[in-house]
């Protein structure tokens, strides 16, 4: 699981891993926010997945890929190796209005 510090007997990957014990304290931490009915996933991630701008990832995946590894942090239904992948630079952002209980009347 991407952006985890650690995962008892699970694989975890974090980006202050490997560069020492003071590391943890100096990577900065993965931000979601919910703004209305707009959730976005890794704010501060540089691409944007929903932009019609965006042309794919350089690590072999496409946006749908990207997507779910983004929301979820890890893969939940792609059959793709989960590790050596970077997406920390990635953000999503989805709006959630019409699926909020009593958005509807």
């Amino acid at each position: 699981m991407y952006w985890t510090w650690r995962r008892r007997c699970r694989p975890a990957a974090d980006l202050s891993h490997g560069w020492g014990s003071n590391s943890q304290w100096r990577t900065h931490i993965r931000r979601d926010y919910r703004v209305g009915d707009t959730l976005i996933f890794n704010f501060d991630g540089e691409h944007d997945l929903a932009s019609s701008a965006f042309d794919g990832g350089d690590d072999g995946l496409t946006c749908g890929e990207l997507i779910e590894l983004v929301t979820h942090r890890c893969f939940i239904t792609v059959d793709k190796p989960h590790h050596d992948r970077f997406p920390y630079r990635y953000r999503h952002r989805v709006d959630i209005g019409a699926n909020l209980p009593g958005a509807n009347g």
